[in-house]
């Protein structure tokens, strides 16, 4: 896959500050709109590194007037607080605050009174000094509320033109045969947020997600994940690399978890046959926050347990009695990775980093001469087979 941006591409910024490789075009009340000329996949100029900063810069202040973020915000380190027995009268008087405003009128201020407010009671209930080991501990805490929430399915029914349609979201805290997981570790019907970068036994925020018709019958199915990287961990590190592993068998016994046939099959003693298409939307380069290493982490952990030829790949999965069983599988996993921001559409930026993998993983899915000529082959082919033979019977 081959993407060139060519154009313009404007990002305001207030005045004052001073980026190279750019040209002021305009001012506006106190800001500066400067143009820079897209570039072609791979190719740089002196003005990429700090359209990166400002773009990330940007994205951050967005996130940080936003009312719905402000008000959980609040109400996680409320609720917090309250269990360790602190006073929690100053940020509910905030939340009270927040409440009355509408959608847009909140703005740094409110947002930097309400971080404020937040770190003095954190560091006058724990007793901390130190503002890095204060943030360090208001992500943690932050953090350990929301895995420690129960996370329970979600069922939602939308009408649309004249038929009914059930979403069904599983999280793998319900991924179950009987009472108990189907997983090596256990969830123990909590679930782990986006936040937990050293995770190393479960994948962030992974559902089942579920589409059925009014007769009940299953229009789609796909599971939604965090990216497959304990990145909090030292790169490179036989820890991290460990971590990636498990976290992508936890995948692969979703996977087989969501095709309840098959799982039979395979606890039975069977060794069954499984395709995996693997799309994420990172941003491979190395402006951005280390996405590239954590795609390279991904990568590398479902490519490792792709099934050698008669060597059908191994996994423990916990069987209807609570037991861990051993399951063979005949395991093919593709890669793909589309770069979904601005910093990828845009700029152009990340793509010769996926280039091979795409085309790999394209023509194993759909054939070598797909993109060439538009014939179908590969799985595509295989499955059109299967379902032409399957109305012919």
């Amino acid at each position: 896959m081959h993407i060139t941006n060519l154009g313009l591409h404007q990002v305001s910024f207030q005045s004052g500050d001073s980026y190279k490789g750019a040209e002021e075009t305009g001012k506006h009340k106190g800001v500066s709109v400067i143009s820079y000329q897209r570039v072609k996949n791979g190719e740089r100029n002196k003005g990429i590194e700090a359209l990166n900063r400002l773009y990330l810069q940007n994205q951050t202040s967005l996130t940080g007037k936003s009312l719905l973020f402000a008000r959980a915000r609040a109400e996680v380190f409320y609720e917090a607080i309250k269990l360790a027995g602190g006073d929690t009268s100053k940020i509910k008087a905030m939340m009270e605050r927040l409440d009355t405003y509408k959608l847009g009128e909140v703005n740094k201020r409110h947002i930097n009174e309400l971080n404020k407010v937040i770190s003095e009671e954190i560091r006058a209930q724990l007793g901390i000094k130190d503002k890095k080991e204060l943030q360090t501990k208001i992500k943690q805490i932050f953090t350990d509320y929301l895995n420690n929430k129960n996370w329970g399915p979600v069922d939602k029914n939308i009408s649309y033109h004249g038929k009914n349609y059930g979403f069904q979201l599983t999280p793998a805290s319900h991924m179950k045969i009987g009472n108990k997981n189907i997983f090596v570790k256990e969830y123990n019907g909590k679930g782990i947020c986006c936040a937990s970068t050293r995770e190393s036994d479960h994948i962030a925020n992974m559902w089942l997600s579920k589409v059925v018709d009014d007769e009940g019958k299953e229009i789609f199915s796909g599971i939604r994940h965090g990216v497959i990287s304990a990145y909090g961990l030292k790169k490179n590190s036989s820890e991290r690399a460990v971590a990636a592993r498990n976290k992508a068998e936890e995948l692969v016994s979703a996977a087989l978890y969501s095709r309840p046939e098959l799982l039979s099959q395979a606890l039975s003693g069977k060794t069954v046959d499984l395709k995996i298409v693997s799309t994420s939307l990172l941003t491979p380069t190395s402006l951005t926050g280390g996405e590239e290493s954590m795609l390279k982490d991904q990568v590398n952990a479902l490519k490792g347990l792709n099934s050698k030829r008669g060597e059908p790949t191994k996994l423990l999965i916990r069987n209807s009695d609570g037991l861990l069983k051993e399951v063979n599988v005949n395991l093919k996993v593709v890669t793909f990775n589309f770069g979904v921001n601005e910093l990828a559409l845009k700029m152009g930026l990340g793509w010769r980093n996926v280039d091979k993998l795409n085309d790999e993983s394209i023509c194993s899915l759909l054939g070598d001469n797909f993109l060439k000529n538009g014939v179908i082959g590969g799985w595509a082919a295989e499955a059109i087979e299967k379902i032409h033979h399957v109305r012919m019977m």
